[in-house]
């Protein structure tokens, strides 16, 4: 997978999220501490492409996103 196929992967992804949650970029926004023009230039601008390239390296080094992230402590996929 490209760089910008992950890009355009993770930004389809975080709009089916949001709509799961049965929330607005308004909230999700305030939840965040952004402004809601930021969230919306990620779901349709694109995310940065740095979120990609994470998305590579935790491939590559085969661990969890949320142990990369420091977000769980399990470190297996």
């Amino acid at each position: 997978m490209t760089i910008e196929e992950r890009t355009e992967l993770i930004r389809r992804r975080m709009i089916t999220a949001i709509k799961l949650s049965k929330t607005d970029t308004s909230e999700i926004a305030w939840k965040l501490g952004l402004r809601k023009d930021r969230v919306q230039l990620y779901l349709y601008a694109g995310i940065p492409r740095t979120a990609a390239l994470l998305a590579e390296i935790i491939q590559g080094l085969g661990v969890s996103s949320s142990w990369l992230l420091g977000l769980s402590d399990r470190r297996e996929l």
